[in-house]
């Protein structure tokens, strides 16, 4: 194939990606809510992509951080894959275990030391902020490379910090993970042979998810039905590179935005790395820190205010979950800590930015 048409696989390939990981449902093309034609093109299209990404992973020599983990390795020290590691995570909440309540010799049920994490519901939404739309916006498919300077460092160390707020009431609490040395790949990225066969289907599937989304008005329409309105902007633009058009393949969410200076999750302005990480060490310093359940409470003083005294509900985490957040910040400060390089992602972080929207839904609250 010639440079031109591999060049223009691959703007589809990020447009495209960029498209469905838009759609800020989860899966909605799998459920009964959309028309059916656009879940049938959408699917066609999702596993067209994860084919292709597939094949990028099985290509690779050593290590990634396009596509693999920065904070962990596996038991002889592998790299793990984004997608292994989404997959990791969610077996870890699934099958940890779970919170137990405790009777105490005053007749009432509570929690025993070490047996949970509980947070204040203000933390708990801070937290929840600083993973969800940020960490899941640096590792969207189509994503461009980026390398970081010295504006994210403390925005990087607000994330260690708060990971190592998580570890620090649990029983057996693990050591907090040396902040790994910014590093690319162990090879520069080959570009890989693209075929003919690959360049007409992508194409094909492609055109077919794009021009199956509604217009605006229909999108509005559609709201209660899973159809995102910004999703139609993307798909349009997909439609006019298959065209031919040279317009950017990836646009970011948030106009004005330099992803190596600025948050990429979508706000209304761009927001300097460094403002942010003043701003969140602001939030987390005003905030009761995580802790252990205390033996004088009942299940009840997770659940309701404390009367007479009004308190913020608490919310109460199982110590698999707890772990799982804070590796899941380890990881974010590692891919913005100063010096990072982070090439251009593909669609084999897919699964983990779905996994990152469905983290906060998964709190025990008792």
């Amino acid at each position: 194939m010639n440079e031109r048409r591999a060049d223009h696989f691959r703007r589809v390939r990020t447009a495209a990606s960029q498209m469905m990981w838009t759609e800020d449902d989860i899966y909605p093309w799998l459920g009964e809510e959309w028309p059916s034609r656009l879940s049938a093109a959408w699917a066609a299209l999702e596993a067209e992509l994860a084919r292709l990404a597939r094949q990028d992973v099985q290509a690779l020599e050593g290590f990634d951080p396009a596509h693999h983990l920065l904070s962990r390795r596996g038991p002889q020290g592998q790299p793990i894959t984004l997608t292994r590691a989404a997959d990791d995570w969610h077996q870890r909440l699934v099958n940890g275990p779970k919170l137990t309540p405790q009777p105490r010799p005053m007749g009432y049920v509570g929690l025993a030391p070490g047996s949970a994490v509980v947070l204040t519901t203000g933390w708990h939404s801070s937290v929840s902020y600083l993973f969800e739309g940020e960490f899941d916006a640096r590792v969207a498919p189509g994503r461009p490379a980026v390398t970081f300077g010295p504006q994210s460092r403390e925005l990087a160390q607000v994330y260690r910090d708060v990971a190592d707020q998580l570890r620090a009431p649990l029983r057996d609490r693990p050591k907090t993970p040396a902040m790994p040395q910014p590093t690319g790949p162990d090879a520069p990225a080959q570009a890989r042979e693209v075929s003919e066969a690959d360049y007409e289907r992508l194409c094909a599937l492609a055109r077919a998810a794009a021009e199956a989304v509604p217009s605006r008005d229909e999108a509005v329409g559609l709201w209660e039905r899973g159809v995102s309105v910004p999703v139609v902007d993307v798909a349009r633009r997909v439609s006019r590179i298959l065209d031919g058009s040279q317009e950017p393949a990836w646009v970011e969410p948030t106009e004005g935005v330099e992803p190596s200076l600025h948050c990429v999750r979508d706000l209304a302005f761009a927001v300097p790395l460094e403002e942010d990480g003043r701003f969140q060490r602001e939030i987390f310093d005003s905030e009761e820190v995580p802790r252990r359940p205390d033996e004088k409470e009942s299940l009840e003083d997770y659940q309701y205010s404390s009367w007479p005294i009004k308190r913020d509900r608490r919310i109460v985490l199982t110590p698999s979950y707890a772990l799982v957040i804070a590796e899941v910040l380890d990881e974010h400060a590692a891919r913005i800590a100063p010096g990072q390089s982070v090439g251009q992602m593909q669609f084999d972080a897919f699964p983990l930015c779905m996994f990152l929207r469905r983290l906060e839904s998964r709190v025990d609250v008792l």
